[in-house]
């Protein structure tokens, strides 16, 4: 059976302004309820970048109630993540093969970029916002990043680092431009989820609070393996703690400290299965 979706596209208009904006404002159009819509609007500011980037986006697929490694490349904010699938020993399903195969590609890439990046060519101030480069980071090494914001006065660029999830300020002097073989090749290895069954206490609204709790949760626990409630983009995901034997199996809630502290609830009761990946 062939599942299919609505398309979703973004129009802007020559003046780099959203037209869904424009029409919204005279009151042409009713705004419906999608799901970007309910996205904080500094998600939905990069999420729409990457999409009218030349980069292609990851096209792993993932099965319901089936537990797959992986680790947070970047809590974003509130309940909103990066993921990256990671290595499965064992594959189980046709998924998992294609993540296997997606992770060696990507490794074999990055490798292959570090080696050439010296003979990349340096970008200076010839650079647009939506312009794929090659940016580096605070750990001296360098990444494909997409630019979000150009700041000619003080000479930086706001990057999002396409294959992690994060964004970061970032010198003209650490850009340099990204060949073609590097941009349309591999799809972009991490992918954006939301965290299913979970919201703060008592009615509270997210908030940056919140999100700092997560960051620090997520970002102390490794291996991970995340569970898919919903299997198209929009992700959303269980976490949950690996077992220290089988990367596949599940030990207990990724954040359940924190519901523990009082901090954060479950939405409804959390069960945790082991044999989830047997059906």
């Amino acid at each position: 059976m062939i599942r299919k979706f609505p398309m979703k596209i973004s129009i802007y208009l020559p003046n780099d302004e959203d037209l869904k904006q424009v029409l919204l404002k005279k009151a042409l159009i009713v705004e419906d309820n999608t799901e970007l819509d309910d996205l904080p609007s500094s998600i939905q500011r990069v999420l729409e970048a990457v999409k009218r980037s030349p980069y292609e986006a990851n096209h792993l697929s993932f099965s319901l109630n089936v537990y797959y490694p992986v680790v947070v490349s970047y809590p974003t904010i509130y309940n909103y993540i990066y993921l990256q699938a990671v290595h499965i020993n064992n594959p189980l399903h046709k998924e998992e093969i294609m993540i296997n195969e997606q992770n060696k590609k990507f490794l074999s890439f990055i490798e292959k970029m570090h080696s050439e990046v010296n003979s990349f060519k340096w970008i200076k101030e010839n650079l647009h916002k939506g312009d794929p480069v090659c940016a580096k980071f605070s750990d001296d090494c360098w990444y494909r990043g997409l630019i979000l914001k150009v700041n000619r006065v003080e000479l930086t660029a706001e990057v999002l680092y396409v294959d992690y999830g994060n964004t970061e300020i970032v010198s003209f002097a650490n850009l340099k431009e990204l060949p073609p073989d590097y941009i349309h090749f591999p799809p972009i290895h991490t992918f954006f989820a939301r965290l299913y069954n979970i919201r703060p206490t008592n009615g509270r609204p997210w908030s940056d609070d919140h999100s700092q709790l997560i960051f620090q949760a997520l970002s102390e626990m490794k291996p991970l393996v995340a569970i898919f409630k919903k299997f198209e983009p929009i992700f959303e995901v269980d976490l949950y703690e690996a077992s220290e034997n089988d990367n596949h199996v599940p030990k207990r809630h990724a954040l359940q400290t924190l519901v523990d502290k009082g901090c954060l609830e479950f939405i409804e009761p959390v069960h945790v299965s082991s044999t989830c990946n047997e059906t």
